[in-house]
């Protein structure tokens, strides 16, 4: 019993850091987008989203 809450724990261990990161990059996108859209083109910036979401 304890092995399987232990193994219960590491996945929503991992969970958690999964949606952490996914919300980190969606911050840094849109942070991104509103600093730089300025300056950005279409083509730059589409790259630019698939660097900070890959």
């Amino acid at each position: 019993m304890k092995y399987a809450n232990l193994e219960g724990a590491q996945l929503l261990g991992t969970n958690l850091c999964g949606a952490v990161l996914t919300l980190v990059e969606f911050t840094s996108v849109t942070l991104g987008d509103i600093n730089w859209g300025n300056y950005i083109l279409g083509e730059e910036k589409t790259g630019g989203f698939s660097y900070y979401s890959a």
